[in-house]
């Protein structure tokens, strides 16, 4: 079995797979993001963009205060 890939998030703020640097899109359902990769098959792993989305959501909070 094939490891997961990393979701990593560009300058631009788009999501692409770690390993075939794919964009990551759900042409179905835009706002879900897909369990796979669309262009390489391989199992995507969130948990770095989660994170980087979350740290810029305190930050944007913090500045709000």
């Amino acid at each position: 079995m094939k490891r997961p890939s990393i979701v990593v998030t560009t300058p631009t703020g788009s999501k692409i797979c770690g390993k075939c640097r794919s964009p990551i899109i759900n042409p179905f359902f835009p706002n879900e993001l897909p369990a796979s990769c669309p262009s390489c098959g391989r199992e995507l792993d969130y948990s770095a963009y989660m994170i980087k989305s979350k740290l810029a959501e305190i930050k944007r909070k913090d500045k709000t205060k």
